[in-house]
């Protein structure tokens, strides 16, 4: 199905499920509008322009975004495959991921709600923000991996990491710009700025953040704040700083 203008497939009620390719090819065009039915991809949805999927969907196939627009405009539920390239958008709402997400595009995932990445999920990519918090909860349970810019921004909401997140070069890794973030889990940055606290944003650390090599691990604006109950390990042979940071356990390993 090739859609240049309209919608490919209007899903008023009962069940739809799309095991064939679909072409998003303008910024007026819709693969599937969803607005009552439960809908499942199990084939792939190429976005050039506009909105893959509109409304919920359960993906277990291939959602990709090559230039612009949006991937799932709504709440998914990910076990497939999820991409977003140069000025897409993989997910713009609420939903899980079990699957794989990449971006190097402006986002993989702009959370509007909650968004989990489970235990088996996978969130990966580069970029100004892989996952961009606008309003709601963004929770890691899985795993990120980002090589460069920044993994998660938080403006708007909050940001939980139970799980695992590391960056190759962090601009800055974590960036709450308002609202706030807690980290349970592991980051891990090669180099750069781990996390950023803006001003009258908070965060917290129970688990473990780790510097490689130059940067800082963490920064905290004036009237930010950030409370260490966990450990923050830095190299000061390599030029890493803990931050402007005290409590918890502060572990130079040069």
């Amino acid at each position: 199905i090739t859609v240049n203008d309209g919608v490919g497939i209007y899903a008023a009620g009962g069940s739809v499920v799309n095991d064939a390719k679909i072409v998003v090819n303008s910024s007026d065009a819709y693969g599937i509008y969803n607005v009552g039915a439960i809908v499942e991809n199990n084939g792939d949805i190429d976005v050039v322009d506009g909105i893959g999927v509109d409304g919920s969907v359960k993906n277990y196939g291939y959602i990709t975004v090559s230039t612009n627009g949006t991937g799932v405009n709504g709440r998914v539920e990910n076990h497939g495959e999820i991409t977003a390239e140069l000025n897409g958008i993989g997910v713009y709402g609420s939903g899980s991921n079990s699957g794989a997400i990449y971006s190097d595009g402006y986002a993989g995932v702009v959370v509007d709600g909650s968004f989990t990445n489970n235990s088996s999920g996978t969130i990966s990519g580069a970029g100004e923000h892989v996952v961009l918090v606008e309003n709601g909860l963004f929770r890691n349970n899985g795993t990120m991996s980002v090589t460069s810019g920044t993994a998660v921004e938080v403006n708007g909401g909050s940001f939980s990491n139970v799980g695992e997140l590391s960056i190759s070069t962090g601009n800055p890794a974590v960036n709450v710009i308002n609202g706030s973030m807690n980290n349970s889990g592991t980051i891990t940055i090669g180099s750069g700025t781990g996390i950023r606290i803006g001003s009258g944003a908070t965060g917290s650390n129970g688990g473990l953040i780790v510097l490689s090599a130059s940067g800082t691990a963490v920064w905290v604006e004036e009237d930010g704040s950030f409370t260490n109950s966990g450990k923050i390990q830095y190299n000061s042979e390599a030029y890493g700083s803990p931050g402007n940071v005290s409590g918890g356990e502060i572990e130079d390993v040069s």
